[in-house]
């Protein structure tokens, strides 16, 4: 007799003393029923496997089988990919191995291949010799599918994370971030240090910028992921800027990938950060040009009419808005007598002086050729569109001389509308009322209501008590003459012409005719003693934006004597950003004789 604790009923480690291998058919049967799994009892010396529980039914083989595994895998019972895998639980339970497991892909009575789990264990007799092994089978199908799935979330995260300039790593369903995975940013803080909860504040509190802040807690927030995977979603972005520590605006995009953990059915979070700083501010830059007009840089046709399409239907019930089409007045004669340079650099002076004088109220485009478009809304009344009509009347006055002269105004048609009403309408209505404008004489603007055909703004058009001519007519009478220069920033500093008023010329005892071959205008005849003087004060006035005045003497060759100037130099805004502007007013003081080196008025 035997006991529990004899010598003699020893067994390797990881098997079964003989006392099991005693098992009747029926009481094997009852376990493989109680289980569920698939129980095999596997003669090592005579290679017969004999089956349990349903194993004839679920697989189509026999219940006992001769020259296992051998049989098994001939009549392809066992996937060829996992052959090997199956044949090493036989052939390592023969060399005596005391126990095993292995994955196979064993063929159903269907003739459909699914995964199993199997392990074995051997059966000892009293001398400690192994006589059986005892294998179990079970599908393991679905674990399998979601090791397989897993393995390739992982894999196809490795070239996210080579791009990426850090990651992190959480279990989102357990509201805990890996902080031994990954290269975050995150500085633990607090009792809840290791939580994604406090992960996530941490990165809006330190990272995102106030732009952003509200976004990335929203995005990054727990609930929110997890009912985007229970969706379906395991994917999503978010592009966001962060302040470096020099504190300069940085671009990343955070990359989440989920998947759900193949043992615990937790959902892992993957976050890669990548920089996209330079490709956004490129974004940004061709998004730009897209959207702009390439000569004038305000907003083109297209961008235009969908800005304000968009503030149409953003508009409030009784909100006053105002839609402007200015049009100048004789620019073909610009291009025509000065040529399409000069006519651009007119364009460019007229978007900025629309800009200029919409402040930030309104969108500004231009239509094409030299028409443009203004927009405003939340106008308290219709006095609002009547002030900033006059103010582009007023300011849209061009005088360009050489050996010609040629004189820029502008036509304005005004269309108002207190909502309701679509960009073709209003546009159509400031149209018309543009015509009218021009109609009646140019330099002057036309307010129509798309409203109420008996609004106020519906009057005759309104001319500029100041128009053009009366202002060619003043530089033509006046008594000090003005010249518009311009002063190279770059060494040497040249300074050269841009206009000069016909009473300049008249002062210098030119001609129109002889004015256009006479470009050094201010410096031309000066007296040399005076000349280096003058240019002090030019590029003085050029270079710090600080008004000066001078007073010397020019010779011409028809004076007997040199006579006296005074010059007043102001600095004036310019588009050219390699130079500067300066406008001098140059008074003739020819009743100023000079006696004994002091200047003195002749009585």
């Amino acid at each position: 007799m035997t006991h529990e604790n004899d010598p003699s009923n020893a067994k390797p480690a990881g098997g079964t003393s003989a006392r099991g291998a005693g098992l009747s058919r029926q009481e094997l049967q009852a376990i493989a029923i109680q289980s569920g799994v698939q129980i095999m009892r596997y003669n090592l010396s005579t290679r017969v496997a004999e089956r349990f529980y349903n194993a004839p039914k679920l697989y189509g083989v026999p219940i006992i089988e001769e020259n296992v595994p051998e049989s098994v895998i001939a009549r392809s019972f066992v996937s060829e990919d996992t052959v090997d895998a199956y044949r090493s639980l036989f052939t390592n339970a023969i060399a005596g191995k005391p126990s095993g497991s292995a994955d196979a892909k064993i063929r159903l009575a269907s003739g459909e291949y699914r995964w199993h789990h199997a392990d074995y264990a051997l059966i000892y007799d009293d001398q400690g010799e192994p006589t059986h092994a005892i294998l179990t089978f079970h599908e393991n199908s679905a674990e399998r599918e979601l090791q397989f799935k897993y393995a390739k979330w992982r894999s196809g995260l490795s070239a996210l994370l080579e791009e990426s300039i850090l990651y992190t790593e959480a279990n989102i369903t357990k509201n805990e971030v890996d902080l031994q995975e990954g290269t975050s940013f995150y500085r633990r803080e607090g009792d809840d240090a290791a939580s994604y909860d406090a992960f996530v504040h941490y990165g809006a509190r330190r990272l995102a910028t106030d732009t952003f802040r509200a976004q990335y807690l929203e995005f990054f927030d727990r609930n929110r992921l997890i009912n985007l995977f229970s969706s379906n979603v395991h994917e999503d972005t978010l592009e966001y800027s962060i302040m470096s520590e020099a504190g300069e605006e940085l671009w990343l995009r955070a990359n989440v990938r989920m998947n759900r953990h193949p043992s615990t059915d937790d959902i892992l979070l993957v976050i890669a950060y990548a920089d996209i700083d330079q490709q956004h501010k490129e974004f940004e830059r061709l998004a730009h040009i897209a959207l702009r007009d390439p000569l004038t840089q305000i907003l083109n046709r297209s961008a235009m009419e969908s800005d304000i399409e968009r503030r149409l239907d953003r508009a409030q019930p009784g909100e006053l808005l105002a839609l402007f089409i200015i049009d100048l007045d004789n620019f073909k004669l610009i291009n025509d007598t000065f040529g399409h340079q000069q006519g651009d650099t007119v364009l460019r002076q007229t978007a900025d002086a629309l800009t200029q004088a919409f402040d930030a109220e309104g969108i500004i485009g231009r239509l094409g050729g030299d028409e443009f478009v203004a927009f405003v809304s939340s106008l308290c009344n219709e006095y609002d569109a009547i002030r900033l009509a006059d103010r582009v009347v007023s300011t849209l006055q061009f005088c360009i001389r050489n050996n010609q002269h040629a004189e820029i105004s502008a036509s304005v048609g005004v269309a108002l509308t207190r909502g309701g009403c679509a960009f073709d309408k209003l546009y159509q209505q400031a149209d018309e009322a543009l015509y009218l404008a021009k109609r009646a004489g140019k330099c002057q603007y036309h307010i129509v209501s798309v409203d109420q055909a008996d609004s106020m703004a519906n009057k005759a058009p309104k001319q500029k008590d100041l128009g053009l001519v009366q202002l060619h007519s003043l530089l033509e009478h006046m008594d000090a003459g003005i010249a518009l220069g311009k002063v190279d920033k770059q060494e040497p500093r040249s300074i050269s012409v841009v206009y000069d008023s016909p009473s300049y010329f008249k002062s210098m005892g030119y001609t129109e005719e002889l004015a256009a071959t006479n470009q050094a205008w201010l410096l031309t005849y000066v007296v040399k003693s005076y000349l280096p003087g003058l240019q002090q004060k030019i590029i003085f006035t050029a270079d710090t934006g600080e008004a000066t005045e001078y007073l010397y003497q020019i010779q011409l060759p028809e004076m007997k004597q040199p006579a006296w100037r005074y010059v007043r130099l102001s600095r004036i805004p310019g588009d050219d950003k390699d130079c500067n502007y300066v406008i001098a007013a140059i008074t003739d003081l020819s009743n100023i004789v000079c006696v004994n080196g002091i200047p003195r008025l002749i009585e």
